[in-house]
């Protein structure tokens, strides 16, 4: 899509495979990463990064956070709920205390809530360490071996919110927990917002200070509000996002970090339109 949006403009845009494909000495490079067999994207895609005059739209640091969940509390401890990772060195027990019960148990990857389980007791935390340091636990896309990743669980949030940053426009959905469990990511229930209450000019708020914290213009984020202050954590980062569900990423009015509306009236289903302008106007030059 972006690849026929760039034509049409005049933009001398190409697609290739494998890096090898790829001989300009210089421009933009996008590509949407997928959530599987990412040890094989990965290298394949820094190297373009290494050349001289690529610019990636996707940043190096952004490729090794994403699908990564112990290397993004690791480098945003202050944006993340408190967690902590734990090897067999670690005694779990006394971290379980730390946290208290419930908290949430994590797998490096995963998407969809997929690889995260609420941890309810002593028992169930003690189980899950015997299993991930002896034999492994099989997870969404990996067996998860040798670590885990502890994280305080968020009481009292009915939903989450995903917000986008596409250059120097946002857009921002709330999406609703599932039935019978406390986690949303996954649920499909979905709604688009505009920022008018307080609630919604927090997060947005939030979500501007970490896209510049971690200098990405490309990229989206689930947060939560953490009930002991009131101030909202970063659950993930991710760089792809449904462009299908009707009601989702795809019908979210797009707006500036005040929250005011593009002129024309953007939607996500426009994303690549904004991301060319954005380009055309040297927003990812830098």
């Amino acid at each position: 899509m972006l690849f026929l949006a760039a034509r049409q403009r005049g933009h001398d845009a190409h697609l290739f495979r494998k890096a090898s494909e790829v001989d300009a000495e210089g421009g933009f490079l996008f590509y949407r990463m997928e959530q599987q067999n990412m040890g094989d994207q990965r290298p394949d895609n820094l190297c373009l990064l290494d050349r001289p005059g690529i610019i990636g739209i996707v940043k190096r640091e952004a490729v090794l956070e994403y699908e990564n969940k112990v290397y993004q509390c690791k480098k945003f401890p202050t944006f993340v709920p408190q967690s902590i990772l734990v090897n067999k060195e670690i005694n779990a027990e006394k971290v379980a205390r730390v946290l208290g019960f419930p908290f949430v148990s994590k797998s490096r990857s995963g998407s969809g809530s997929a690889a995260v389980r609420i941890i309810p007791d002593m028992l169930t935390a003690l189980q899950e360490a015997e299993i991930v340091f002896n034999r492994g636990l099989h997870v969404a896309r990996e067996v998860q071996e040798g670590y885990l990743l502890w994280q305080k669980f968020l009481t009292g949030n009915d939903y989450s919110y995903r917000v986008v940053r596409i250059g120097s426009y946002y857009w921002m959905l709330r999406v609703f927990n599932r039935k019978h469990t406390p986690l949303a990511s996954g649920s499909g229930s979905y709604e688009p917002v505009i920022p008018r209450s307080n609630e919604e000019f927090d997060v947005l708020d939030k979500a501007v200070k970490f896209f510049d914290a971690a200098d990405t213009r490309w990229c989206g984020i689930d947060l939560l509000r953490d009930p002991s202050d009131g101030d909202w954590r970063v659950l993930e980062t991710t760089l792809a996002w449904d462009m299908q569900k009707r009601g989702s990423n795809i019908d979210c009015p797009v707006f500036d970090k005040d929250g005011v509306l593009t002129e024309p009236a953007w939607i996500g289903a426009h994303q690549f339109e904004i991301l060319l302008n954005e380009l055309e106007r040297g927003v990812f030059d830098g």
